[in-house]
């Protein structure tokens, strides 16, 4: 059986409860939120544009398995600190070349997940060591070369011992504690030359 509801003609509503709302209150109601919502999607959309640009500019300049600077990174950077160099905003310069030894036997030894996790053994090793302005980065396979601007030549060299301690320190792999030594070489503008390659070129290693 239907059931049909029906107001109590003996209960009293308050007056105007009933009357519909005005036309514009609504259209205007529902303009702000249409407004409220087109905004709110825009937000996110240019957030999530913003977020995209980020991660493709730091994939970019970063290693993908360390995370270090590569080595667009790392000439960007030199470039920038020749031009301070050359200025006198920061005297001296010292181009650290860090080329891994005993390298290739991890990998042969024990598979290169545990060449990639000694790798990552140093990035985590050296970067507290970093002092500001330093920069380590990721050029090769197992090669690195770091950055400090305004060095002496002591300066470089205390540079040099710091990342020789990130390089040696073992890194634990499924039980085994793998470790590797570095060849170390040093450039100094403008005593080994005063153009970005030419300092790349006669680091010592």
């Amino acid at each position: 059986a239907s059931v049909s509801l029906a107001p109590d003609p003996d209960v009293e509503l308050p007056k105007g409860l009933m009357q519909p709302a005005p036309l514009g209150f609504l259209v205007m109601a529902v303009c702000a939120i249409v407004t409220a919502a087109t905004f709110g999607f825009a937000m996110i959309g240019d957030s999530l544009k913003q977020e995209a640009e980020n991660r493709y500019q730091h994939l970019a300049l970063h290693d993908p398995l360390t995370g270090l600077p590569n080595r667009a990174f790392l000439m960007t950077a030199l470039e920038d600190a020749l031009t301070g160099a050359r200025d006198g905003a920061s005297p001296g310069l010292a181009v650290i070349g860090v080329d891994l030894d005993r390298f290739k036997p991890v990998n042969d030894v024990h598979g290169h997940a545990a060449g990639d996790a000694l790798l990552c053994g140093i990035a985590r090793a050296a970067e507290p060591l970093l002092e500001p302005g330093e920069l380590f980065a990721r050029t090769g396979g197992d090669e690195f070369i770091a950055l400090k601007p305004g060095a002496t030549e002591e300066e470089a060299l205390d540079f040099a011992r710091r990342l020789a301690r990130a390089t040696s320190a073992p890194v634990e792999f499924q039980g085994s504690a793998l470790s590797v030594g570095a060849s170390f070489g040093v450039a100094l503008f403008p005593r080994d030359g005063q153009e970005a390659e030419t300092l790349l070129s006669r680091m010592d290693l």
